[in-house]
């Protein structure tokens, strides 16, 4: 079954009193899916109390018009925890009142944990699921924080085996023991070449632990994530992020110039490259492959925004996307956000 929707809910757009005309509207249209986020801070208001009363009633309205939801969870803590924890991590994903720590964090990791673990036992059978979006466009974190650079220590371990081989390598008498690693500048080539290979395998690592969460919670439903156009665009591998996880989307947009624009050759063909790069991949793992969000309507990046995309290039993009061999395709998105430029 081909799976076609759009991205419609993320709190607090839209309101509630929209959405019976929306989602009936979106389904009279011939789209099956809307992907639909649903964000720790906004249930669990207190340690010990998790409120799922608004998306629950999302969840409902999407079922009674025959829409299936596409669960984006966004582990960003609640104002309660934030307070009562010093976390000595960088920010790896930040979006407008949307915030992702580092999932090395033991303490961090704990209470997004829980907050999985309660969301997926509320809603794992509830019959308008159809799958779990476990990270929004994830890319290297290139994180150093304590924890993190533990993990590339022993990675380092792995990979060298003897300290000197290492010292060798980067040309320093500094390092003395693994332990001396603590801090990685990225001027320096060898020493960013390791590093950024450790992030782009670590963040599979990453998505197989939050696979194993999933999983464990509900063995039925695919579980996926979405990450921008490409690596060789967005600086991570394709392969290793598509690897632990059921399934797998990414974002794209549609030429925003016409023909006689000068970034009109890199804007036309960066959809239909990103799409070839992910089709083969996908295909060599076995794995469905989906366009998560596809720019159906104006940008609004800018100011004045980009207008909307012509019908015959809407048409095209699709049509493309099609062609390579994509299973899902959600538009981004039904309605402009009432809070930021998206």
């Amino acid at each position: 079954m081909f799976v076609l929707g759009t991205q419609y809910y993320r709190f607090p757009t839209p309101i509630e009193a929209d959405w019976p005309a929306d989602l009936a509207r979106i389904r009279r249209h011939g789209m099956t899916t809307v992907k639909c986020w649903l964000n720790w801070a906004h249930v669990q208001p207190t340690r010990e109390e998790f409120t799922f009363d608004l998306f629950d009633r999302m969840m409902d309205a999407c079922h009674q018009v025959g829409l299936q939801v596409v669960i984006q969870a966004h582990m960003y803590p609640p104002r309660w925890w934030r307070q009562g924890h010093t976390v000595a991590a960088r920010i790896v994903e930040e979006t407008p009142g949307d915030t992702t720590l580092c999932l090395d964090n033991p303490d961090y990791f704990a209470g997004a944990q829980r907050f999985l673990e309660t969301m997926i036992r509320h809603y794992h059978q509830h019959p308008a699921l159809f799958a779990w979006d476990c990270w929004n466009e994830p890319g290297p974190t290139m994180c150093q924080c304590t924890h993190t650079m533990a993990e590339y220590r022993t990675w380092l371990l792995a990979r060298y085996g003897d300290l000197r081989l290492l010292t060798a390598r980067y040309g320093t008498a500094d390092v003395q023991e693994w332990a001396d690693i603590k801090h990685v500048e990225l001027k320096e080539l060898p020493q960013s070449l390791d590093f950024y290979r450790f992030h782009r395998q670590h963040i599979a690592t990453l998505f197989a632990r939050l696979g194993t969460i999933y999983h464990a919670g509900d063995p039925t439903h695919p579980v996926m994530t979405h990450d921008v156009f490409n690596g060789v665009s967005g600086a991570y591998s394709d392969r290793q992020q598509m690897t632990p996880l059921d399934l797998h989307g990414v974002s794209l947009h549609i030429p925003q110039v016409d023909g006689d624009h000068p970034r009109f050759a890199t804007e036309r063909y960066l959809l239909p490259f990103s799409l070839a790069i992910k089709d083969r991949c996908a295909q060599t793992q076995g794995k469905a492959l989906w366009v998560s969000e596809l720019f159906g309507g104006a940008q609004v990046f800018t100011v004045p925004s980009a207008s909307p995309p012509r019908v015959d290039t809407l048409r095209l993009a699709l049509w493309e996307s099609v062609a390579h061999g994509i299973t899902g395709l959600l538009f981004w998105q039904y309605r402009p956000e009432r809070f930021t430029f998206q």
